[in-house]
């Protein structure tokens, strides 16, 4: 398969597409009951489709606007009309937005500032699907503008970013590099505001404007949309240094394109016939000139110099606390002392979710245990990291995986991917790992060149599932050890992932879609804990208390202890044993905690108000003279002198009182507020099951 015959200067140029690179394909997976439920956004807006139907000039926006006031509860004057052409935006009907914003006008409303970013961005949308915008409605743009400019001398991200788009419509479009510098100043341009201003600069031949700003990108490893090339491919079609300066620079960048852009590349150069697409093989030969694409294997100084950096840079960090603790790394480190070598590590939650978080325990369990049996029928030795909680699963499935595999589970709220990633480079450059989990949290802490070999290490050795058959059998995605990149070996390739976006060189935002724990799991864990800690010091403190009744309780028992006797404590008042009623509460707490009950922990809570705040704040008010009198003592006047202040030992009874009482208040008052916060984790999930 060789190029056509052509006189063109582009005629060394194909396209690969590559069905089998699906490793840039992202999964984002909750560990949660995800029941599907509409949200007030889709609900709003699938009303809103059912009014795009008409015709714009006959809708009665005073009756609708009033409609969606009244049911649509997030709903307020202050937000409604930015929601309304937000929605327009989202279906790209510019003539319905103009026929509100008119209507807006004629009632004498004021259009604020969001509703005037979101018309700005419907426009640009507008043109960019190809519908054309008129020079009447770039006159209203650049109005629009003006009224923005007057009114906000410094601009938010959000308005910034759509009046940047407004002014690439207009012949006015270098004042948005001025925008664009004020962005940078309050937070990071993304992709999108950056391509617009691009493709504006290239279109007015501002081709040191264009590159300056994807140099900026690069740099801040922010990947430009696809449809940037495209307007420069479609611009420099004939022209061989031009083409080749951009190929270079997608080369160096390691940008990859989904399917749909490769098939616009091929529309662009369909132009001039210069595009091939082929399938590459799986050993790594492209049909088109029967070469083997180069080899991504990581020699051992490149591998050495990884696994140091990742270690020290990433896995090992300050913020150690944020991701597990030292106990925990030090656990887990004599672990993997002791079990080296692994052939492979598993990535235990991310394999049992992979076909969804809808199914029973026993599936999740099956899925890791598929998994083991598929690398122990390679004869290879295989590391399972999961979690505590899948200690709860199936135990026959469980024991299997213990048998043919080590099995570590870090703390419920410990993040997984460090082990994952410390066990694989410990284990040496032959080690791979089985997850759909991109790392790309991690990779985002590495230098530019650590980056990139870690990049090829991945690709080089992780494994993925595909799905789960019947006797525990599976079919594996598994790595490609050929470079998949942009490259030109006498012939220029431009490769595709299959569906894709285009991953690479991202700002290191996208791991928090990737798989996690659901927030209503993570709040209940991380609330759990800090209320048995609450209850922990509450039994200190009512070991306090029972200390100082104890010459009372034992005077009623008719016990009689000279030691006791010669502290002469005071005889306790009624709310110090209704205060210790709160104690027996607890075990209520304890109970709820266990089995996620919001009746039981509602009861504590209730009883930690009657029998544990109100005594003490009782106490706090009946000690309140005394306090105050002792506060208000004179340093040379002893306190034995003075007759309405309580002593013992020595000592202001009262004010020892309030010590006790704030730390009672604190202590009951943190626990209130876990105790809710547990409610509303436990309502959340709840509601997600019966929906």
């Amino acid at each position: 398969m060789t190029p056509t015959p052509s006189t063109s200067k582009i005629e060394n140029y194909k396209f690969v597409f590559s069905s089998m690179l699906v490793l840039r394909r992202s999964y984002v997976r909750l560990f949660s009951t995800n029941v599907y439920k509409p949200t007030k956004n889709v609900r709003l807006r699938e009303k809103f489709k059912e009014l795009l139907t008409q015709n714009p000039n006959r809708l009665d926006w005073n009756d609708i606007r009033t409609k969606l006031l009244t049911y649509e509860r997030f709903l307020e004057l202050s937000n409604i009309d930015a929601i309304v052409i937000r929605m327009c935006s989202k279906e790209n009907r510019l003539d319905v937005a103009k026929s509100y914003i008119q209507y807006l006008k004629s009632k004498s409303i004021d259009v604020n500032s969001a509703t005037a970013g979101y018309f700005l961005r419907l426009f640009y949308n507008s043109n960019e699907n190809e519908k054309s915008i008129t020079n009447d409605e770039i006159d209203d743009v650049k109005n629009l503008i003006n009224s923005l400019m007057q009114k906000h001398e410094i601009m938010d991200s959000t308005l910034a970013e759509n009046t940047i788009l407004g002014l690439t419509l207009t012949d006015e479009w270098m004042k948005s590099l001025e925008l664009l510098e004020q962005m940078k100043i309050i937070s990071t341009p993304g992709p999108f505001v950056y391509s617009s201003i691009i493709k504006k600069a290239f279109e007015e031949n501002c081709d040191d404007v264009a590159w300056r700003l994807l140099n900026q990108m690069s740099e801040k490893e922010i990947p430009p949309n696809a449809s940037v090339f495209v307007k420069y491919f479609s611009k420099y079609i004939s022209e061989r240094s031009s083409m080749e300066k951009m190929l270079n620079f997608i080369s160096a960048n390691g940008y990859i394109f989904n399917a749909t852009y490769i098939e616009e590349f091929c529309r662009v150069f369909n132009q001039e016939k210069k595009h091939k697409i082929v399938r590459i093989y799986d050993n790594g030969l492209c049909p088109a000139c029967n070469k083997k694409l180069p080899s991504i294997k990581l020699n051992k100084e490149e591998f050495d110099k990884l696994s140091k950096t990742f270690l020290d840079d990433v896995l090992i960090r300050k913020d150690v606390f944020l991701k597990t603790n030292p106990e925990e790394i030090e656990r887990f480190k004599h672990f993997v002392e002791k079990n080296l070598a692994f052939d492979c590590v598993i990535d235990g939650l991310n394999v049992a979710y992979s076909h969804g978080n809808q199914q029973p325990p026993i599936q999740f369990a099956r899925n890791i245990a598929a998994v083991v049996k598929y690398f122990v029928e390679k004869n290879q030795s295989c590391l399972v990291i999961g979690r505590k909680y899948m200690a709860r699963w199936d135990v026959k499935t469980l024991d299997y995986i213990k048998k043919n595999s080590s099995l570590f589970l870090a703390d419920d709220l410990s993040q997984d991917d460090p082990f994952i990633l410390y066990s694989a480079l410990k284990s040496g450059p032959k080690t791979n790992i089985f997850s759909r989990d991109l790392m790309r949290s991690h990779s985002y802490l590495l230098d530019v060149e650590s980056k990139k070999l870690f990049r090829k290490w991945q690709q080089q050795h992780q494994y993925s599932l595909v799905t789960t058959l019947r006797n525990l059998k599976i079919i594996v995605k598994e790595p490609i050890d050929f470079d998949i990149s942009t490259q030109k070996q006498g012939l220029t390739n431009i490769m595709a992932s299959k569906g894709s976006t285009m991953p690479i060189g991202t700002d290191g935002t996208d791991f928090l879609h990737r798989q996690r724990v659901a927030e209503h799991y993570q709040k209940s864990a991380l609330n759990k804990s800090r209320l048995k800690f609450c209850i922990f010091f509450h039994y200190l403190l009512f070991f306090v208390m029972l200390g100082k009744l104890s010459a009372d309780i034992l005077d009623k028992l008719d016990i009689f202890i000279l030691e006791i006797e010669e502290l002469r404590v005071p005889k306790p008042l009624w709310w110090e044993y209704i205060w210790c009623v709160s104690v027996v509460l607890s075990f209520i707490g304890l109970s709820a905690t266990r089995s996620n009950q919001v009746l039981n922990m509602q009861k504590y809570m209730i009883g930690v108000v009657v029998f544990g705040l109100i005594p003490v704040v009782y106490c706090i008010v009946y000690y309140l003279s005394d306090v105050i009198a002792y506060l208000k003592l004179e340093d040379d006047i002893e306190l034995e002198d003075v007759d309405n202040i309580m002593v013992w030992q020595n000592l202001p009874y009262g004010v020892l009182w309030y010590g006790f009482a704030f730390m009672a208040l604190q202590i009951h008052s943190f626990s209130l507020y876990f105790a809710w916060n547990l409610c509303s984790a436990w309502k959340a999930r709840g509601t997600k099951k019966t929906q």
